[in-house]
Formats: structure tokens, C-alpha cells, sequence
């Protein structure tokens, strides 16, 4: 248990490393919006934030969702939602750097297999 622990830790630390301040979104580009389909390799439903490390054809992205009671009401979303390895699709805005493969200020989480989808009231994810 305690190697899980410093496992989940190790990664959040590395995978959050380029966001500076809880709510501090400078690092990423608010005029953009990128959508992310792959296989969930990691989920983390905590407080402040629900983290899903999103595995794609050439890169993993970690997006940060917001606290998991908003989500909850919206969504009725909870822990056992989503399961490693379902295919999602993630909106959302994505760091200025290009290196960094995180997405922040989530627009949209869907699950194609069953049509499951949350998205930030207003929200229409454009055509494909």
C-alpha cells in the first residue's frame, strides 16, 4: 500500500509540476481548446481536483478536472465512473508550452461506448 502511495505522489508531483498555484492558470492557453481521445491509464478522485492521466496514439496528458462535489452534482459523477482503460474524451485548455502535455480548465469529459458526457453548462463540443 505504502509503495501505491509514494507511486501516486511521485506522479502527481511530476505531473503537475508546471502548474504554480492552485487556480493559477497563466500557464495555460485560455484562448485555445484542444480535445484529447485515448485510453484512461490513471484517475484520481480527490480534493481539489479529480487528475486523469489520458494516453493517446503518441503522448499521455494529465488533465485536471475541478473538485469532485461540482462534478458530482453536474454529472452525478463518482469514484467508480470511469475505469482504467475506458476510452474518454477530454476538452480542455492546454498548457502554452507545448512540451507540457497537461490540459486545465476542463470544457468536456465524455465516454463514447455509452454516451456518458459532462461539459461546463453552455458547453457544446464543436463538430468534428
Amino acid at each position: 500500500m505504502k509503495s501505491k502511495v509514494l507511486a501516486l505522489l511521485a506522479f502527481l508531483v511530476v505531473a503537475g509540476g508546471s502548474v504554480v498555484a492552485h487556480h493559477g492558470y497563466n500557464d495555460f492557453d485560455r484562448t485555445r481548446v484542444v480535445t484529447i481521445e485515448g485510453a484512461l491509464e490513471h484517475i484520481v478522485y480527490g480534493n481539489p481536483h479529480i487528475v486523469l492521466q489520458v494516453r493517446n496514439e503518441t503522448d499521455t496528458y494529465t488533465a485536471s478536472w475541478e473538485s469532485p462535489n461540482l462534478v458530482s452534482r453536474r454529472a452525478k459523477f463518482d469514484a467508480q465512473t470511469f475505469k482504467v482503460g475506458d476510452r474518454i474524451v477530454v476538452t480542455g485548455c492546454p498548457a502554452r508550452d507545448p512540451a507540457v502535455k497537461v490540459l486545465a480548465l476542463i470544457k468536456a469529459v465524455e465516454r463514447p461506448k455509452d454516451g456518458w458526457r459532462w461539459s461546463v453548462p453552455a458547453y457544446d463540443r464543436p463538430a468534428k
